[in-house]
């Protein structure tokens, strides 16, 4: 019979221990989270070199987008930023300019004045005091009476501040003045040269002895 055949010994170093630069290779999901991080990096550092905009600036773009500095916005952006829903109608308009007196006290001629005044002003009139008439309220205060057209007369400015006011005093009674001047009844506010804000001094007048 064949004697049977010693087993072959192993080449020296064979089973050794790995070192540390022969490391076994990680497993597969290792492997795979590895590269796919390695891509993200890479593809984030490429966009950032050509000069792209972030992931997330690019998903939000168009969307509420924050005014830059030195950015133009048109008439009709600025409308429509006022107030959604139109809040922006609610708004006071801004102080209007007052245009330069003539001089030696001339006045504007009247349709002059109303074509620098498209708008309505607002008016102050100083109020007299009387206490023995408290129905007429008359206190000695400073009161408004706003939306005055320039084409309105004298006559009716006097029934704007009784509206304003609430007095029972009679309107033919109410005497106003501007800059030491009396106002007529028959002429308009623009003769008088009035702008907003400007303030008229009331004076009440005397009843007419039968």
């Amino acid at each position: 019979p064949t004697p049977p055949t010693p087993p072959r010994p192993s080449p020296p170093g064979r089973n050794r221990p790995p070192c540390s630069r022969h490391s076994p290779r990680p497993s597969c999901s290792r492997r795979c989270t590895t590269r796919a991080s390695t891509r993200r990096s890479l593809s984030g550092t490429s966009r950032r070199r050509q000069g792209c905009a972030p992931r997330s600036a690019r998903r939000g773009r168009g969307v509420g987008t924050p005014p830059v500095a030195g950015m133009v916005r048109s008439a009709d952006e600025m409308e429509g930023g006022a107030g959604a829903g139109g809040a922006g109608d609610d708004m006071p308009p801004a102080k209007r300019q007052r245009v330069a007196k003539l001089p030696g006290g001339a006045l504007y001629p009247e349709q002059d004045w109303i074509s620098m005044h498209p708008h309505p002003i607002a008016l102050r009139v100083q109020l007299p005091t009387d206490e023995t008439k408290p129905e007429w309220k008359l206190d000695g205060s400073v009161v408004t009476v706003p939306e005055l057209p320039l084409n309105l007369l004298v006559s009716t400015l006097r029934e704007r501040i009784l509206a304003v006011t609430g007095s029972t005093l009679s309107a033919s009674r109410i005497r106003l003045a501007y800059g030491g001047k009396m106002l007529t009844n028959a002429q308009t506010i623009a003769v008088y040269n009035l702008e907003d804000e400007d303030l008229l001094v009331m004076s009440i007048r005397d009843t007419k002895k039968k």
